[in-house]
Parts: structure tokens; sequence; C-alpha cells
């Protein structure tokens, strides 16, 4: 994170990072001016319009006012864009989150800049991030050579080439070729005694 980048410019930069786009102030809604600390709007599959408010430097009510008074007048204008307020600083009374709450998506960040700030924004945002899955090459475990490592290194081949053809079918199908494999000698042993 760059120095000089507060908490709310930081949660800017992750979102336009993510796909977001920033709309030039104030917003207009229905010939109503609204002026935020920062308004972004989601490209291709998010249509969310983010408002960022710092309650650091706004009165709780101001927040509260302005919140409002977008959701009311995206519902006039009969906008289908889903709102959320992102507040960044200090967490607000309960009682004026559960009010923004009715009318608006709510995600508080704080106001930390330490060394972990940068990945407690991305937790604090995670809903409006693209979920970030690891890559399935470095994941994928490699059972055949798990199974290899854990046989001990004198196996027979005839017996690790049967172990190795049934593992495909999980832990049942290798259960059965070992059991096979243990029950045909004492069944050599019982046809020798039977004649």
């Amino acid at each position: 994170m760059t120095e000089s980048l507060t908490p709310a410019d930081r949660v800017v930069e992750i979102l336009v990072e993510n796909g977001y786009r920033i709309l030039d102030g104030p917003l207009t809604v229905g010939s109503v001016p609204f002026d935020f600390l920062a308004v972004l709007v989601g490209t291709g599959r998010s249509a969310d319009l983010i408002a960022v408010l710092d309650t650091v430097e706004e009165q709780e009510t101001d927040v509260q006012r302005k919140v409002e008074g977008l959701s009311r007048a995206l519902d006039m204008v009969g906008s289908r864009r889903p709102l959320t307020a992102i507040l960044v600083g200090p967490k607000l009374p309960d009682a004026i989150l559960e009010a923004l709450g009715r009318v608006s998506r709510i995600l508080v960040v704080g106001t930390s800049l330490s060394d972990g700030a940068g990945q407690s924004i991305e937790e604090s945002l995670a809903v409006l991030l693209p979920l970030q899955l690891p890559d399935p090459s470095e994941t994928a475990a490699d059972s055949a050579g798990e199974l290899i490592r854990n046989l001990p290194d004198d196996i027979d081949p005839i017996v690790l080439k049967a172990i190795m053809a049934r593992s495909r079918s999980g832990a049942e199908g290798v259960k059965q070729v070992l059991r096979h494999l243990l029950a045909e000698p004492l069944a050599e042993v019982d046809s020798l005694g039977a004649t």
C-alpha cells in the first residue's frame, strides 16, 4: 500500500482494480446532487452503485441523511442498481447502522494504516470483489505419488502394479486388491494340503 493513501483511497483503489468505475462527482440522481467522498459503479456483471463515506470527517446524521436520500432518489427514478454504502472510519452507532441497513448494504472499513490494513480492507470489501479460487494445478493432490511414497521401497513390482491399477477406483478398490493379493498365497497353501 502506498504511504500517502488514506484508508478511503485504498478502498477506492481496490474497487477500481476489481472492475469498478469511478463516477465524477457530485452524483446527480433525478436532478438532485449527492456529494460523497467517492461514488463507483459496477461494470460487467456487477450492477452495484457504491457510495464511499468517511465517518471521521462527516457527522453521523449527515451520513444517514446522504445514504437515505440517495436510496430514496434511486427509488424515485426506478433504478435497479443495488446501493452499497462503504463507511470508512469508526463504526457508527447500531441504531444508525440499522437504519442504513434498511435502505442499502452497509460495509464498515476501519481506519488502520498498519501493515495488515490492506488485507483487512480487502476482507471488509469481500462481498464486492470477485471470488479468488486457488489454481487447481497447485492444489491438486498427487494421490498416485502419495501412495507410492507411503509404500515400502522393497515392494514386489507385481503387487505395486496391481495396487496402482486399482487406486483409480479409490480406497475400496485398493483394499479389494490387497485382500486378493493376501488371500492368493493362502489359497495355494490350502490347495497343496488338500492333495
